[in-house]
C-alpha cells in the first residue's frame, strides 16, 4: 500500500473514533439535570444537577396533613435519605425531616451538595430512601423503604 492512501485511512479510522467519542459523550454530560418526585403524599419532589464528583440535589420533602386522612395509625414525621452510592458502597449521605406542624403545608424546601469532592470517579447513583414515624400507642420503630434509584447520567 502506497504512503499516500496508508496516511488517508489512518486519517478516516481517527476521524471515526472521534465521532464515536462525540457519540458516546452527548449521552451525558456535566451539568446535566435529572427530576424525581417519590413518595406521593409522603415523599420529595425536584432536581438533581450532576458534576464531577458532587451532585446539587434541591426541591422539597413534604407530608400530607394526617389529621385529615382519618388514619388509625398516622405518619406524623418523614425522613428522606439521600445516599450517594459507587456499586454498594454508600460514598455520602444527606438526610431531611419534615412534621406537618413544623413547616407550611407540610412542605419543606431543601438544596445541599451531596458527594465526596476528593473522591476520584465520584459516585454512580442516587438512592432515595424514606422513613415514616407513625402515631402509635406502643412506639413502633419508623418504616423504612427505597423509593428510588437515580443513575448518573454519564
Amino acid at each position: 500500500m502506497n504512503r499516500k492512501l496508508r496516511a488517508l485511512l489512518v486519517g478516516l479510522a481517527l476521524a471515526g473514533g472521534l465521532v464515536v467519542a462525540t457519540g458516546t459523550a452527548s449521552a451525558g454530560q456535566v451539568g446535566d439535570s435529572t427530576t424525581f418526585d417519590v413518595g406521593y403524599s409522603y415523599g420529595t419532589a425536584g432536581s438533581f444537577t450532576w458534576w464531577n464528583r458532587v451532585t446539587e440535589v434541591q426541591g422539597d420533602v413534604h407530608i400530607a396533613d394526617w389529621r385529615m386522612s382519618g388514619d388509625a395509625n398516622p405518619v406524623t414525621m418523614i425522613n428522606i435519605v439521600f445516599d450517594a452510592m459507587k456499586g454498594s458502597t454508600r460514598i455520602a449521605s444527606e438526610g431531611r425531616t419534615v412534621t406537618f406542624d413544623d413547616y407550611p403545608h407540610g412542605t419543606r424546601s431543601i438544596h445541599f451538595t451531596l458527594g465526596n469532592p476528593d473522591l476520584v470517579g465520584g459516585f454512580d447513583r442516587i438512592r432515595i430512601t424514606r422513613c415514616s414515624y407513625l402515631e402509635t400507642p406502643n412506639g413502633l420503630p419508623p418504616d423504612c423503604m427505597v423509593l428510588g434509584n437515580f443513575s448518573r447520567p454519564f
